[in-house]
C-alpha cells in the first residue's frame, strides 16, 4: 500500500507490505515504521472494500447481511478487529462503506464513503472517487477524486 500524506508541510509517502512498512519524504530519507505504525496500516487497508471483501473470500473475515435499505442490501464484514458495512446495488456493485475512523479533525467516529466513480482494474470495476460523511455531516475535505487503480 502507498500512500502520500502531508504533515506540517512536509510530504512523505507510507509504503506498507503487509507485515512492516517504511515512511520515506520525496528529498530523501527514509524510516521503518514502529509496530504501532504499521499495525494502524492493517487496520486502514481492512477498512477498504475489497480488502475487506478478499479477506471474507479467504475464510480471514465474518460477514452479516443486515437487510435491504430500498433496492441495496446492507452487509457488515469484521476482520482481526475491523468492522465494516457496505451498502450493494442490485448490480452487485459497492455504493457505500462505513467505519469507525478518525475524521478531517483527528477525532474518531463513523466515516462513510459514498463511492461517486469507478474505474476498471484487470476487468474488475473498482470504487473510485467517493464524498465522505463523519458522524452524519459531509466533510468535503476528506473527498477523493481522480484515485489511480493498479491491477496487481
Amino acid at each position: 500500500m502507498d500512500h502520500l500524506n502531508r504533515w506540517n508541510e512536509r510530504k512523505w509517502t507510507r509504503v506498507w507490505d503487509g507485515r512492516t512498512g517504511t515512511f520515506s519524504e520525496p528529498e530523501g530519507g527514509e524510516r521503518p515504521m514502529a509496530a504501532d505504525q504499521s499495525e494502524a496500516c492493517r487496520r486502514a487497508v481492512l477498512r477498504q472494500p475489497l480488502v475487506m471483501l478478499a479477506a471474507y473470500e479467504r475464510g480471514d473475515a465474518t460477514a452479516e447481511w443486515l437487510g435491504k435499505e430500498d433496492d441495496t442490501d446492507r452487509v457488515r464484514l469484521h476482520s482481526r478487529g475491523v468492522t465494516l458495512e457496505l451498502l450493494i446495488d442490485a448490480e452487485h456493485a459497492v455504493i457505500a462503506s462505513a467505519a469507525r475512523d478518525r475524521g478531517a479533525s483527528m477525532l474518531i467516529g463513523r466515516v462513510e464513503r459514498r463511492y461517486t466513480a469507478e474505474a476498471d482494474a484487470g476487468g474488475l470495476r473498482v470504487p473510485a472517487d467517493f464524498e465522505v460523511r463523519f458522524e452524519g455531516e459531509r466533510v468535503e475535505s476528506m473527498d477523493r477524486a481522480g484515485l489511480g487503480v493498479t491491477a496487481g
